[in-house]
């Protein structure tokens, strides 16, 4: 698996979820786009989206499309508070 197609389906999750969507009403609101290959992008399999539709859902979140192409760092968790 290409490290930055996981980048960008966890990315696209995570603007998903603070967008208040799960899947099936984001792709109730995107014609074209299934929560099966919505599920697989966002897992990390390549080529379940188009990229034009990925800009779709992207301007449809209200979200800029390049930020998905930014490599975001993984949040650590420590053990000690």
């Amino acid at each position: 698996m290409d490290k930055s197609t996981i980048n960008r389906g966890k990315q696209l999750r995570f603007v998903r979820e603070y967008r208040g969507y799960d899947q099936k009403k984001l792709c109730d609101k995107i014609p074209g786009l299934s929560q099966s290959n919505l599920s697989k992008y966002e897992h990390g399999l390549s080529g379940m989206i188009q990229d034009d539709k990925v800009k779709e859902v992207m301007k449809f979140l209200n979200w800029p499309y390049e930020w998905l192409n930014v490599n975001h760092p993984e949040p650590q968790i420590s053990g000690e508070f």
